[in-house]
């Protein structure tokens, strides 16, 4: 019968213990209890400037307000968390035995300030007042103690340690500082849960809103225990949003600032997109789309290297080294890689035609305010750069962005079998756009190189190109029309395709009355093509266009108008005389037929200057008159390869005033242009 009586004496004590542990027990004296227990852990009073409570309906909950921890001493006023409402729900047995079983804590709008003050100092940096003697092992003994349980933090001065329950936290704000370059990143409404792991590691999933979109975050801290001795741990990191995806593996480190060294990969589906998002617009236009980078990586504040990350952007893939430092007001890239195309029609204007779409664009303001984002040094070589029809082979660009200043300095580039080098200048400071170019053809495929840049299919042979332009303008038609500066052209062993001038003159007695006759299959084969322009005002203009083949020589001039796409010429051919003259001497002799080159410079008209050949009729029936003599054709023909010189090793005639590129054998240096 003892045992009733047992087991009544014993519900009579629960019952008198619970029914008193609300008197014995105060908010006031629990919240004591958890405030030595922060400022044992953290060196920090966790302040509790509200109300406190303690409910014991369905556990026992500590529910606290406007709970704050305050920024180091040393460190301006203010808070590095203030919590408009914290609830610790505790074990019923910690109020008795005095040791704090925390199964959760929910923090209510809690805000996180993370600070670097301009002197360095950190508000996060934990110093905890009292550690006990490191063991042999060489660890404390705190830190192992923490280890003896799941989730547990380690007293202090003999105290057991305290257990944890995970941490939810709800429509909270964090925000990260660096007064010494002004970094600064805030995210809001963040709802999170932080576990404590078996295995000493710490866990968080949740999400938060950074400049209005929507980010899922989670992260997990190996050995976190000792982290806060260390102040380094391994870490895992995926973040998630709208704007782009990114994983990262390896060590964090707040020993000296905030640093992330291990692998890293991150995407987006608009690179425009996400800088836009992150606060530095790249400007309208097509382009700077999917972009996606993976490899090692430091992340150290605000600056992210990578040594040999693996890029790609738009479809192009790189390779090599990367910086972006974010601690200015615009951000600065840095890289030297290789990458296998560049597109530039995917990034400048696309050209223009004579739809009403491409005059508005003619018209249109010119946008650089993509020079206006960000600052930046690129050292790329590159497999092939095309815009549109035009592409090049292998080559290397020097680009660097400066206070709306673009440079680029191409070095050697295969061109249409050939070479070219040369370089571009951008200014977007001022009010007008201000451009100027530059750059060297040699011996690259002239069919291919015309075609390709301007839409002329006429011209067959080997073709040197130099030239050295400027301009400047609000629009792509100003642009246009204030170009100036000169240009050379010479093409050698090679062909004018739609018309056989030796021919046509050959037989210009019927021409004349008939017609001028064009033909895609005929062509005019000569030995070389030259002509030098001045250019203003938007119109290059020539004096001296010399072509020299084995059956005429035409020497003109005329003018080129860039805005309109028109050219117009006067050129004087002369047909090789059958006749020789009766001195030594052979001398040139030939009917005097003037031809008019004018409009479309794709596609011009070619027709007799019909005034020319009226100028002096009788002369003209004279020279027809000799056209047909054969073997006198033939002797002249030889006498004149005998009387012109070539140079040694060729067998084509050198055309005088021959650019300076072919003379070298190698693309022009550009270390004498003023573009440093």
């Amino acid at each position: 019968m003892k045992a009733p009586h047992v087991i009544i004496a014993a519900a009579a004590v629960v019952l008198i213990l619970v029914s008193t542990v609300p008197f014995l027990f105060t908010a006031d004296k629990v919240a004591a209890q958890l405030r030595r227990h922060v400022e044992t852990q953290t060196g920090r009073d966790l302040q509790v400037r509200g109300d406190a409570a303690l409910s014991f309906v369905g556990g026992v909950t500590l529910v606290l307000h406007d709970v704050t921890v305050p920024n180091p001493p040393d460190m301006a006023t203010g808070h590095a968390v203030a919590i408009e409402r914290m609830q610790v729900t505790l074990g019923f047995l910690s109020l008795i035995t005095g040791n704090l079983d925390i199964s959760q804590v929910v923090l209510v709008r809690p805000y996180f300030n993370f600070l670097i003050a301009a002197s360095g100092s950190e508000n996060w940096d934990i110093r905890p007042q009292a550690t006990v003697a490191a063991s042999p092992g060489g660890r404390s003994d705190r830190i192992d103690a923490a280890r003896s349980g799941p989730a547990t933090v380690a007293g202090a001065d003999g105290a057991r340690p305290v257990a944890f329950g995970p941490v939810h936290i709800i429509e909270g704000t964090l925000s990260y500082a660096d007064e010494r370059n002004d970094t600064r990143f805030i995210a809001r409404d963040l709802n999170a849960t932080v576990n404590f792991g078996p295995q000493d590691e710490l866990l968080v999933d949740g999400q938060f809103d950074w400049r209005g979109v929507r980010t899922t975050l989670s992260a997990r801290l190996d050995a976190r225990t000792e982290f806060l001795d260390t102040r380094t741990a391994n870490v895992g990191l995926e973040l998630s949003s709208v704007n782009f995806d990114g994983t990262f593996a390896g060590k964090l480190s707040l020993a000296r600032g905030f640093a992330l060294e291990g692998s890293l990969k991150a995407s987006t589906d608009s690179l425009r997109r996400l800088a836009a998002w992150a606060g530095k617009p790249l400007g309208d236009g097509s382009g700077l789309g999917p972009f996606s980078l993976a490899g090692p990586a430091r992340l150290e504040g605000a600056i992210l290297v990578m040594q040999d990350g693996q890029y790609e952007l738009d479809g192009a893939r790189a390779r090599g080294e990367l910086k972006i430092d974010l601690r200015g007001a615009r951000p600065r890239i840095e890289a030297t890689a290789g990458i296998n195309r560049i597109d530039l029609a995917r990034y400048l204007p696309r050209r223009a035609d004579g739809s009403a779409s491409a005059r508005g664009r003619r018209d249109a303001a010119i946008d650089l305010s993509g020079l206006d984002a960000l600052d930046a040094h690129l050292k790329l070589s590159f497999s092939r750069l095309e815009y549109g029809r035009f592409r090049t082979d292998g080559g290397t660009v020097d680009l660097t962005i400066r206070d709306r200043l673009l440079r680029a300095r191409f070095g050697r580039t295969e061109l249409y079998g050939g070479a070219t080098s040369g370089y571009v200048v951008v200014n977007g400071a001022g009010e007008r756009v201000e451009v100027a170019a530059g750059f060297d053809v040699l011996a690259a495929d002239a069919l291919a190189l015309f075609r390709d840049t301007v839409g002329v299919e006429r011209l067959e042979g080997l073709a040197g190109v130099s030239f050295r332009i400027s301009t400047s303008g609000t629009t792509r038609r100003e642009l246009v029309a204030g170009l100036g500066g000169h240009a050379k052209v010479l093409v050698k062993q090679g062909a004018l395709r739609g018309i056989n001038v030796g021919q046509v003159l050959g037989e210009v007695e019927n021409h004349v009355v008939n017609g001028w006759p064009e033909s895609a299959d005929a062509q005019t084969t000569f030995d070389s093509l030259s002509a030098n322009f001045a250019i203003a005002d938007g119109t290059g203009v020539n004096h001296d266009l010399t072509l020299i083949g084995p059956m005429v020589r035409v020497a003109g001039g005329g003018s080129i108008d860039f805005a309109k796409g028109t050219i117009a010429f006067r050129c004087d051919p002369r047909i090789v005389s059958f006749a020789v003259p009766t001195d030594e001497q052979p001398e040139m002799s030939g009917l005097n037929v003037p031809l008019v080159v004018k409009g479309p410079w794709d596609d011009p008209s070619i027709y007799p200057d019909i005034d020319g050949i009226l100028e002096n009729p009788a002369e003209a029936y004279l020279k027809l008159r000799r056209i047909g003599d054969t073997d006198a054709f033939s002797r002249y023909v030889e006498d004149m390869e005998a009387a012109v010189p070539r140079p040694a090793g060729t067998g084509s005639v050198e055309a005088p005033g021959e650019p300076e590129v072919f003379r070298d054998g190698e693309v022009r240096s550009f270390r004498d242009l003023p573009i440093n």
